[in-house]
């Protein structure tokens, strides 16, 4: 943290940089460009951090944003994105139309705060393509807005702390966090002494905060345990995708959170002989045991394998890929053979390691080096249940390795820790960030086997605060012997395919721990196909298909709309219709071939445009009239037609009659 003096002289530097007036001829380049640090948006969220953070917020909080890398990406709903840039769909169509609207937006903050209207800064938002005010988050649209407003302010005659976070300020003026930021604004200012600079003031309502919670990091947000449920294809896994790039990643990183995420992602699955040439190359190429083990390699490796005593396993590890010919006395050997010891007990990296250990070798450059541009924190796990998923994947278990503390070649077990006590230790080191296990397909696994004793402990009033108001609940693992819990910032999501389960049969602790959403169909986010000059409604066929599906057999087995989503042409809606829709209407009927049609419309149309066609075979004419097959003497036949799939009209059929038979 930069004293005083010099947080305002940076004050300074940033209007010199970005007076009001340049605001008018900002482009989008220098608004957000990745990998730049003299764009207007990274000056507010990195040089301008200790003014107020606004940081570990997803970059939709600009309105528009520079993507870190070109590859292709679907616009949604919600964000539309193209080869350079990501912006709120309802800003426009190009990156060029929704920039004009956020520097409008921008300009619009700065006058206002430069006028000390916070009532308008606080009504102030993002306007669509036709004026109308867009909703987003608090999250990502407040903070932004009011850190624009506290730097374009008269600062003779301040009407804005450096302070963006409502809970903060209601604590500390006594009000509700739900008045909004303008009114908490307005209060906080009310109670600045007489003569205390703003900056000063910002900087006491933070000390006070702390004082009163005795030092201690405020309390997390309330944690979600929250399932998505649905028929297949009604975007359950894209939904959670969409929560997780917005709410659990974080662009632009700082080089610290960089480097302890590089760790924990890519040492930490390291074998104790590999993490002790990355640390010795790290080092210079030699050093002893004692400085070994401060490094933050070997204490991350010990963490994550638990080992009952860090320096014995080290140890062991040097001597079984010691080189021949050394000092160490030891009997078995291990390929790569590249340590050597001396009479000091100082080891070093000896003869042709490099060749052994080119991978490692790269890896701690890759570490030197540091982030990269424009560097992005996942802060999420995502995992798919299964019928033989099981507590050693999702806790922890046992694992054969082949261990450097034996004999060569001999096969040993290691207790490795599972993705959800992996991520569960991250959230531990990181309080004030929110992490997410997403489980797909939760319905699946057998509950009891994957969660085991852990399943009381997710519950929000089980959680560790990770504050210290209150000390948590604990169990003691059954393979390590550690105690552990459940911080209460990690969040858990779950989608789940009423197709395959009924939600009633789901397991019952499930049920009492999670929220249950449903997502349905929409076949209003479907668009129409055009083809021979005639026009083909997927929301309309999507929905009379629904709709007798669910008379026939129910709600849980309709069909999504993801299923028909983003289909503009003709033959995309026949190759979905031919390999997908009429497959799992297979699969729900059990080839109940005249539900089937029923649901098609296939009774309503003329054959030529009819998908299952019907017959009947004469029985008594196959076999005789003694055959004693059935009391009827003829059976139905239902033949697939393939010609209909190319007939417009036997689409448009499924909803609208065109004839009776």
């Amino acid at each position: 943290m930069k004293d005083i003096e010099q947080l305002y002289a940076l004050w300074d530097e940033f209007l010199k940089e970005w007076p009001a007036q340049r605001l008018r001829t900002m482009t989008l380049d220098e608004y957000t460009q990745a990998g730049s640090k003299d764009t207007f948006t990274y000056w507010l969220e990195w040089r301008l951090r200790d003014l107020g953070s606004i940081r570990g917020i997803w970059a939709s909080k600009f309105g528009i944003f520079s993507r870190a890398n070109d590859e292709p990406k679907e616009s949604h709903g919600r964000l539309r994105y193209c080869d350079s840039h990501a912006w709120y769909s309802a800003l426009g169509a190009t990156a060029e139309e929704a920039f004009e609207k956020v520097r409008d937006y921008v300009i619009q903050i700065a006058e206002l705060a430069s006028q000390g209207d916070v009532d308008g800064i606080g009504a102030l938002g993002f306007k669509d393509s036709e004026g109308r005010s867009l909703r987003i988050k608090e999250a990502e649209g407040e903070a932004f807005r009011w850190k624009v407003a506290f730097h374009y302010q008269n600062r003779q005659n301040p009407v804005i702390v450096d302070v963006f976070k409502p809970a903060l300020l209601a604590a500390y003026t006594g009000r509700d966090a739900s008045e909004g930021m303008a009114a908490l604004q307005k209060a906080a200012i009310a109670k600045r002494p007489a003569g205390m600079g703003i900056l000063e003031y910002g900087r006491q309502i933070g000390m006070t905060h702390q004082q009163k919670n005795g030092g201690a990091a405020p309390p997390p947000a309330p944690c979600t345990n929250l399932i998505y449920y649905g028929p297949p294809g009604t975007g359950k896994t894209h939904k959670l995708n969409e929560i997780l790039e917005h709410e659990y990643a974080q662009t632009n990183v700082s080089p610290e959170e960089w480097r302890n995420r590089f760790i924990a992602e890519k040492i930490t699955t390291l074998k104790w002989w590999e993490s002790a040439v990355a640390v010795l190359y790290d080092l210079g190429g030699e050093a002893d045991v004692t400085q070994m083990t401060r490094h933050p390699f070997i204490q991350a490796i010990a963490k994550t394998k638990s080992s009952r005593n860090m320096r014995t396993t080290l140890w062991g590890a040097l001597q079984h890929h010691a080189i021949k010919g050394s000092i160490v006395a030891t009997r078995n050997r291990a390929a790569p053979a590249v340590f050597d010891k001396n009479a000091s007990s100082v080891w070093k990296l000896a003869e042709d390691w490099e060749d052994a250990c080119a991978d490692l070798i790269a890896l701690v450059d890759e570490f030197k080096r540091g982030p990269q541009e424009a560097s992005v924190i996942q802060r999420y796990r995502f995992v798919t249940f299964h019928q033989s998923y099981g507590y050693e994947e999702f806790v922890e278990g046992l694992r054969p390795v082949l261990n450097d503390e034996t004999a060569q070649g001999e096969v040993a077990y290691e207790i490795r820790p599972g993705v959800f006590k992996q991520l569960c230790d991250e959230a531990r080191q990181s309080p004030g960030q929110r992490f997410a296990m997403v489980i797909d397909e939760i319905n699946r696994g057998n509950i009891s086997k994957i969660f085991g004793e852990l399943i009381t402990l997710i519950e929000a009033d089980k959680r560790d605060p990770l504050n210290g108001e209150k000390p948590p609940i604990e169990v003691v693992l059954p393979y390590s012997g550690e105690k552990f819990s459940v911080p209460a910032n990690v969040d858990i999501y779950g989608t789940m395919n009423t197709a395959d389960r009924s939600l009633a049969l789901l397991d019952m602790a499930l049920r009492r721990r999670f929220e249950f959403r449903p997502l349905l169909p929409d076949g209003a986010l479907l668009g129409k196909v055009v083809f021979e000059n005639k026009e083909i409604n997927l929301c309309q066929m999507l929905e009379k298909m629904n709709a007798r599906i669910e008379a026939l057999y129910d709600r849980d087995h309709c069909i999504g709309h993801a299923y028909l989503m983003g289909i503009k042409h003709f033959d995309d809606l026949k190759n979905v219709f031919r390999h997908r829709i009429i497959a799992l209407l297979e699969e729900y009927f059990f080839d109940d071939w005249q539900k089937i049609r029923l649901v098609l419309g296939d009774n309503q149309k003329e054959k030529a445009h009819q998908f299952m066609t019907e017959s009947e075979t004469n029985l008594n004419a196959l076999f005789g009239e003694n055959h004693e097959l059935e009391n009827d003497a003829h059976k139905r036949h239902y033949v697939l037609q393939e010609k209909a799939f190319s007939e417009p009209d036997a689409y448009i059929g499924i909803y609208q009659s065109f004839s009776s038979n």
